[in-house]
């Protein structure tokens, strides 16, 4: 069961609105008036719903090997802990080596690197033109699919969740969200 939330975001020049909001606070904070511009902007913002997973649990590697145990596994939980331990370094290993590691219904793992780039050739230097490099991962066919077989479960979402218990303690008996 996957939980998730629905809000309203803004849907179009997201980085302009959320910069006219910031400037609209920060007038407000100062006790000026914020740039009419700025209001205008932010009320006119297209808004649509977007739903969000909510996160019950991030499961650790050690977690993650006794939840394997746990459907009937012949290994001990330290076993499979050692294998996953030894699978995400030699996955390391093999992308900084620069192959490509398909593990079948888990996906393949890879590298992408982000950087700015040199006027021409002779210009350009690894050390200099590469931001960051990370590792990537493109699920399975089995993994990709996952949407066919979701069921999901209508959540509030953390930050609502959290305005309600603040309220609580405190004996307020309304949230403003």
């Amino acid at each position: 069961m996957i939980n998730y939330s629905i809000s309203m975001k803004v849907a179009e020049r997201v980085t302009e609105v959320n910069k006219a909001k910031s400037r609209i606070a920060a007038a407000k904070k100062a006790e000026q008036e914020p740039a009419a511009e700025d209001v205008e902007l932010v009320e006119n913002a297209v808004m649509k719903a977007y739903g969000s997973f909510q996160v019950k649990e991030t499961l650790d590697l050690e977690k993650f090997a006794e939840h394997i145990t746990s459907h009937g596994c012949v290994y001990s939980k330290g076993d499979i802990l050692a294998i996953l331990t030894m699978a995400c370094d030699c996955i390391r290993e093999q992308v900084l080596a620069g192959n490509r590691v398909n593990l079948g219904d888990l996906g393949t793992f890879w590298l992408r690197m982000t950087q700015k780039p040199a006027d021409s050739l002779a210009e350009y230097n690894p050390s200099i033109n590469i931001k960051s490099i990370s590792g990537c991962w493109t699920p399975s066919s089995r993994l990709k699919g996952l949407v066919r077989n979701a069921e999901y479960n209508l959540v509030t979402n953390k930050k609502t969740t959290s305005a309600v218990i603040k309220a609580q303690k405190h004996g307020v008996p309304t949230v403003k969200i």
